[in-house]
């Protein structure tokens, strides 16, 4: 292949004379070597001496005078009438003075040599001085025989405009702050700036729509429970792990029970008079009061402030700061506890947590909250109700708007929380709803009923818990239920009853329904819909009625259990046995719901409350002697 052209590649650079390349050795020659090369004028050293250096200036200068342009002696000629010196007035030489011109140059330099000085102090004859501009490229001196004389000495200082910057980091001031730049946060905390202290009400012009604030029921009744009760979450002393059928919890009987709330692991109550009777966990100041010294410098400074006393988990007894206050209204979540007042004020005790920890009681409180205490974000704001699981709540106002906060994971909040820049997710978030009258807040996702009796929902949907047909992993922002908002008049959602992933929903016309997760029976559909093994997550999107439940009033769900109550006042239960809260004296699953046994004695009663918490159910039931008005509404928390 002689015919072939080929590339040398053996050959070294010596070998190539014919090819342009680089001077390589100009690194070691001498600058004497580089006399033909043409290079930019580089100032005198100042190490020179000064014979040598008054000799190369003079030769810069008879070089340049003849090659400087028109418009460069136009412009020094123009800046000398327009801010003309006075040499007899000018200090010694090295004096720099700077003048506006063109952008690329940086200052101006007048010297003087010492003859021209003495001459200057004489006055009797004009001065000449040597102007040097020194210019970004390069050094361009100019030196003119005639200075015109002057009257004046004062030369403005150029004010240098900022280099305009790209993504690099911008400047900072002497004090630390960035130049040009706004001290307040922008986007979503600015907004935690500007609700620092309250949020407002919306103002929304000609809506006359208001919801009044709850009124307290006033019918006294026994409180009983079922189900797990190691942290005395039923009432019951310690040494009771379980309650295997329904008990009356005798230590409430001091009180006067009109409303319950069971939580994760503890449970609340409302007296007649408007008090809060709490008893369980209170690992993280769940119950609002004292239950052992406190270990925080923040809860030991309440604790001496108030003079409390430390009491006992199992036993329940009123909640602390809460003097003066009248409550109506008290929901527990996983970590805290709220209540409403007659006011529309909201208090609230405990903390929020995440899968690291504790998140804090509020956005500025990062610790937990031993006692109640008013929630300073509302207090310019009406709370009407309130909806609560296991790290998160919503609160309504009486505009009908609906505010969320709490733990941020798995699309709870309504919107989505980026992990690696993320707001405050213990700041409430407005969702944007307008005229809400009813809400229902599930352990990842919620339901809320509107004026007209049209359902939202939002959350997690990986098990179809939300009842949307469409392969969503999370329903974010909040969205219209397709399936519940075509029901016609008499046959509307009455209520929703929300678990850990799946929900419960109960009709005008005494149906329930049912969607989510099925592995444990909890939709209580039966054995056909339930996953071939235990390990597969099984999922109905559809609303589906559970078939020989009628005429119901009340619904229930706890993470993976439900129960409904007729009319007639028979409970139902159905799902997760473990625990022995389904009320059968068995630990085992039910997928289709059963009458619990042995309620003989609720006959003469009418049960008026059911709330059910993780693993452990609380009901309210009043004598029919005492029935003096319609039965509440059901606490799935």
């Amino acid at each position: 292949m002689s015919d072939r052209p080929r590339r040398n590649i053996t050959a070294s650079a010596t070998t190539m004379p014919d090819r342009p390349r680089r001077n390589l050795d100009t690194r070691k020659t001498p600058a004497t070597a580089l006399s033909d090369r043409p290079r930019r004028n580089i100032p005198a050293r100042a190490t020179a001496s000064n014979t040598s250096v008054t000799s190369t200036r003079k030769e810069r200068t008879t070089t340049h005078r003849t090659s400087v342009t028109k418009r460069k002696r136009r412009v020094v000629e123009e800046a000398a009438s327009t801010s003309q010196v006075n040499i007899t007035n000018q200090p010694a030489s090295g004096t720099t003075v700077e003048r506006r011109r063109s952008k690329k140059v940086k200052f101006t330099q007048v010297e003087t040599s010492a003859s021209q000085v003495a001459t200057s102090s004489r006055g009797d004859q004009p001065s000449i001085a040597t102007i040097q501009e020194t210019q970004v490229a390069s050094s361009v001196v100019i030196q003119d025989t005639t200075i015109p004389q002057v009257t004046t000495t004062t030369i403005p200082v150029m004010r240098t405009t900022p280099k305009k910057r790209g993504r690099g980091r911008p400047p900072k001031a002497s004090n630390g702050s960035v130049v040009g730049q706004n001290s307040r946060k922008r986007g979503y905390h600015a907004v935690e700036e500007e609700h620092k202290f309250a949020f407002k009400p919306k103002r929304r012009k000609g809506d006359t729509f208001a919801i009044p604030i709850p009124i307290r029921p006033q019918q006294v009744g026994q409180v009983y429970a079922i189900g797990l009760n190691d942290c005395a979450q039923c009432g019951m002393d310690e040494s009771t792990e379980h309650l295997k059928k329904v008990r009356l919890i005798p230590s409430l009987g001091q009180f006067n029970i009109v409303d319950i709330s069971a939580g994760s692991l503890h449970s609340a109550a409302l007296t007649s008079d408007g008090k809060i009777v709490t008893w369980g966990c209170n690992d993280h100041g769940t119950l609002g009061r004292f239950t052992e010294a406190p270990k925080s410098a923040f809860a030991k400074e309440i604790f001496d402030a108030g003079n409390y006393e430390i009491g006992e988990e199992n036993k329940p007894a009123y909640a602390e700061g809460l003097d003066n206050v009248n409550i109506v209204k008290v929901i527990c979540g996983g970590n805290a506890t709220f209540a409403i007042s007659d006011q529309g004020h909201l208090y609230a005790t405990g903390t929020f947590k995440g899968k690291d920890g504790i998140l804090g009681f509020s956005y500025d409180h990062h610790v937990e909250q031993p006692i109640f205490t008013r929630y300073k974000l509302f207090e310019n704001l009406t709370i009407v109700d309130i909806a609560a699981n296991v790290d998160h709540v919503l609160a309504l106002t009486t505009e009908g708007d609906v505010y969320s906060w709490g733990n941020g994971e798995a699309f709870r909040l309504g919107r989505k929380i980026s992990e690696r820049k993320s707001p405050n997710p213990l700041m409430p978030y407005d969702l944007g709803l307008k005229h809400i009258v009813r809400m229902y807040a599930g352990s990842y996702h919620n339901f809320v009923i509107d004026n007209n009796g049209k359902v939202l929902v939002f959350g997690l949907n990986n098990t179809g818990q939300c009842g949307i047909s469409a392969p969503k992993q999370a329903i974010i922002p909040p969205e219209k239920h397709s399936f519940f908002n075509k029901m016609g008049e008499g046959q509307k959602v009455e209520e929703f009853a929300v678990g850990e992933h799946h929900t419960l929903a109960r009709t005008q016309d005494g149906r329930v329904f049912s969607f989510g997760r099925t592995d444990y029976g909890q939709l209580g559909l039966g054995d056909s819909i339930l996953p071939d093994t235990k390990e597969t997550k099984g999922r109905l999107v559809t609303p589906t009625v559970i078939p020989g439940l009628s005429s119901i009033k009340s619904i229930g769900a706890g993470d993976n259990f439900s129960m409904a109550v007729k009319m007639d006042n028979k409970i139902y239960a159905w799902g997760f046995g473990d625990n022995y809260v389904l009320g059968n004296k068995k630990e085992e699953d039910a997928t289709s719901p059963f009458l619990i046994p042995d309620l003989e004695e609720f006959k003469s009663k009418d049960i008026v409350r059911i709330s059910c918490g993780s693993s452990h159910a609380l009901f309210l039931m009043a004598t029919a002697s005492n029935l003096g008005g319609d039965a509440m509404d059901v606490d799935t928390n």
